[in-house]
């Protein structure tokens, strides 16, 4: 008891001290404000179709939620190292010094180191999602304009642990788009073109300053993988063929068919109008469609922007 009240107490007090009118000024706001929208109804009854980068996004809203934590811990610490001072050598009267100081310093640098190389992690992915969902859009607005010619565009249909990025359904075929956001190298206004250049081999990915196979290999996966869900639910033989988009490149790619076509971000129209696949009627389509629609429809309302 004589501990309780010697340590424990003081600490209790002051967290409360500290503590506690900010989290009632904003626990009081925020339950009431639960309370008023608890009778309210969402006008939407319907699930909703998934907008390109949706799963993109929403791990986006989530990273940005979870980064508040390590950036409460680091601001904290050392206010928390400074009271933990005070309590030992003013309320416990034990005495300070050199090796107390010393013990508290070493806990704030392993906090910061800590929760600092955290930081800059989770920071450095939040930039690579922003930007794959930034040309993920870039994407879907090129390919949307197919809709005008008769085609069926979906985004982010959900598969086996991944997700296809972009489906496009239309009398030449389907095709089973990938979208990749890659950044470049700025080395002033007159080599900025050359850093945008990449050169396709058929296998891999000739960036200025790094070769990637990874996105080739993924492109053709996923379209295997729609190939064989499609085939299975409509009964009929579909293949789909596979498409990398890198937004805001120029590709240099080799003259005779490749794999994987590997197209830049603007006038996408214009290969998918050129090209055919396998001809569908307009029956096969309908299927296809209906199929598409059972996996992409499936965003309940008020839950599209919504943090776990």
């Amino acid at each position: 008891m004589d501990w309780f009240i010697y340590f424990i107490s003081p600490v209790l007090v002051l967290w409360l001290a500290l503590l506690g009118p900010p989290i009632i000024a904003i626990y009081i706001p925020v339950y009431l404000q639960k309370r008023a929208y608890k009778n309210r109804l969402n006008p939407l009854t319907k699930s909703m179709r998934r907008p390109p980068g949706s799963s993109l996004l929403k791990q986006i809203i989530d990273l940005d939620f979870e980064l508040i934590n390590p950036l409460m811990v680091v601001t904290m610490i050392a206010p928390c190292m400074i009271s933990l001072y005070y309590i030992f050598t003013e309320w416990m009267d034990r005495p300070g010094g050199y090796p107390l100081i010393a013990a508290l310093v070493a806990m704030c640098v392993f906090v910061y180191i800590y929760h600092g190389r955290k930081i800059l992690q989770m920071r450095t992915q939040l930039h690579s999602l922003r930007l794959g969902y930034e040309c993920e859009l870039a994407a879907a607005q090129e390919l949307d304009q197919l809709m005008l010619h008769g085609y069926r565009i979906f985004h982010d249909i959900p598969a086996d642990g991944f997700n296809i990025d972009h489906l496009v359904v239309g009398p030449n075929g389907v095709f089973a788009v990938e979208t990749k956001g890659r950044s470049k190298k700025d080395k002033g206004a007159e080599s900025r073109k050359e850093q945008a250049k990449l050169r396709y081999d058929g296998k891999a990915l000739h960036f200025p300053d790094k070769v990637e196979t990874g996105p080739i290999k993924q492109t053709l996966k996923q379209a295997k993988w729609v190939s064989q869900w499609l085939t299975s639910a409509t009964g009929m033989q579909v293949m789909a063929r596979p498409v990398l988009v890198l937004p805001g490149w120029y590709i240099n790619w080799p003259r005779q068919k490749t794999a994987v076509a590997v197209l830049p971000g603007k006038k996408l129209d214009r290969f998918f109008l050129a090209n055919s696949n396998n001809r569908l009627s307009e029956e096969q389509m309908k299927r296809i469609v209906y199929q598409v629609n059972q996996k992409v429809n499936d965003l309940e309302p008020g839950t599209v922007a919504r943090v776990n």
